[in-house]
């Protein structure tokens, strides 16, 4: 198993050296024997972290789904509607869904949701005549289930819901059940001296979470590239990339989870387990409902993305848990949404910063278009927030499975799920309006002043000409004075 990246050489040195020492004798002193101390030190680390990262006995987890969202502006259904066709071709049951889609593009008060399809490696024994076949389907998936969400009438949502194999838990298994070292980094690259001139090392719980967490990370990006391949990316700006990976959803499945006044004793043995794994089983206002949990989206010890996760608790319930999800889709869809939103004004605001700390008086198409850019995200988030307050209702509704979701927390009081989804997705447009008005109040005064500027500028050059060929004409009447007499004298005969 792969734990350090050759790209990073003193970690791998470090590595070595400490494996070639352990191999050795017992030194009874110097740098070998410093060395062997510190692998004794790790292995102790090693012991007691894999002890205390043990699940409580009887309990058990299972990696059963993810679902990636990809949200489309109106102006981008085309791109939704080209990757369905591509996806599905001469599928009648698809071709409806797809009608309907283009349908409601072009009206300012449909919502919906509707099931697409299913895709699958090889042709199944049954079908609702909206199956199509994909040998190419990522390793590690059994199937993927389509729909559409008709989250505003600007916004529609996508998701791809992969159901994972067994082998998936495997390896996670795998991984969860080894044995790791912390990561040392000798500022030497010979480590001479006392303790080899100093050193940085991490803990063996980070390592643990990193490894486990990076096949996570790897199954979500292997996805995506499926996605990917049907789907264009979302067009934020002049470029036509991605301007963030596709919103996920995990789906565990724990068993052995005590219903009782037991369930105290269980969270304190889970605790370190749930952290090597990425899940807050304690986290902060995680909310939680029957034998379903919603965790919010946090970073790992190395700064790793976490995404939203749904645990199920004793009893996977297929049916009530896609109700669930489906809630979820519209927020987290709306969540993303804005989230790319933010990575563009962000970057608007600093590129305007830039030009107005210059002060310079050349006026570039550059600034135009930003300005142009930022006039265009205000006016999508004017017009998410006058849909938001329309379709308040139809929002709601898409997320009445988890309006009994719950935090034991008292920062949310007794707000449910819905509300504060609601409310945070509010709150984050007032904030990205706010700094997108601000620096688009910016560059639109500072392209107004350059226009004034290049305007007396061109009329002190006009006056300037004026001058000059009068002038020019003056002298030229003077050198030309005899002759002007002489033409004068002619026309008076």
């Amino acid at each position: 198993m792969k734990l350090l990246d050759f790209k990073k050489p003193k970690l791998f040195l470090g590595k070595k050296y400490l494996d070639w020492a352990e191999k050795l004798p017992k030194f009874q002193g110097g740098i070998i024997r410093s060395l062997q101390v510190r692998r004794e030190y790790q292995r102790k680390c090693s012991e007691r972290c894999y002890v205390s990262s043990r699940a409580p006995e009887g309990t058990d987890i299972k990696y059963k789904e993810l679902v990636l969202i990809d949200t489309f502006e109106l102006e981008d259904v085309v791109h939704l509607i080209a990757g369905l066709k591509k996806l599905f071709p001469n599928i009648k049951n698809v071709k409806e869904s797809i009608e309907h889609i283009e349908k409601r593009s072009g009206s300012l008060w449909s919502s919906g949701t509707y099931r697409i399809g299913t895709v699958t490696k090889s042709r199944p024994y049954l079908s609702m005549g909206d199956n199509t076949v994909d040998p190419a389907l990522p390793s590690y998936v059994d199937c993927v289930s389509i729909w559409g969400y008709g989250v505003t009438p600007s916004v529609t949502a996508i998701a791809f819901t992969f159901s994972m194999t067994n082998e998936n838990t495997a390896e996670l298994d795998k991984r969860y059940n080894h044995y790791y070292l912390p990561d040392i980094e000798f500022n030497k690259i010979i480590p001479w001296g006392i303790v080899g001139g100093g050193y940085r090392e991490n803990s063996v719980e980070s390592v643990m979470q990193r490894n486990i967490l990076n096949y996570t990370i790897n199954i979500r990006d292997e996805c995506e590239r499926w996605v990917s391949k049907y789907f264009k990316p979302n067009v934020l700006g002049k470029k036509n990339i991605r301007t963030s990976s596709l919103s996920p959803i995990e789906i565990f499945e724990i068993t052995g989870v005590p219903k009782d006044e037991k369930i105290k004793e269980w969270n304190d043995k889970a605790r370190g387990w749930g952290r090597v794994l990425g899940i807050s089983l304690d986290g902060n206002a995680n909310f939680t409902r029957e034998q379903y949990t919603f965790c919010w989206p946090s970073t790992g010890y190395e700064q790793q993305s976490i995404p939203v996760k749904i645990l199920v608790s004793n009893e996977y319930e297929y049916h009530n848990l896609e109700y669930v999800i489906s809630s979820l889709i519209a927020p987290i869809a709306l969540k993303n949404y804005l989230n790319d939103l933010t990575k563009v004004v962000e970057r608007m605001r600093v590129d305007v910063y830039r030009v107005t700390k210059t002060f310079s008086k050349k006026l570039t198409k550059r600034n135009v278009i930003n300005s142009l850019v930022l006039k265009r995200k205000i006016m999508i988030l004017k017009r998410m927030r006058v849909e938001l307050n329309h379709n308040k209702s139809w929002i709601f509704h898409l997320m009445e499975s988890v309006d009994n979701f719950k935090s034991d927390k008292t920062y949310y009081g007794d707000k449910t799920l819905d509300k504060v989804l609601y409310e945070h997705i509010l709150n984050e447009i007032d904030r990205i309006e706010e700094h997108g008005q601000i620096a688009e109040n910016n560059i639109t005064d500072y392209v107004n002043s350059q226009n004034i500027l290049a305007m007396f500028t061109l009329q002190n050059r006009m006056l300037s000409l004026t001058i000059v060929i009068t002038f020019i004409t003056l002298i030229s009447v003077l050198i030309n004075y005899d002759k002007f007499i002489y033409l004068w004298n002619i026309f008076q005969s």
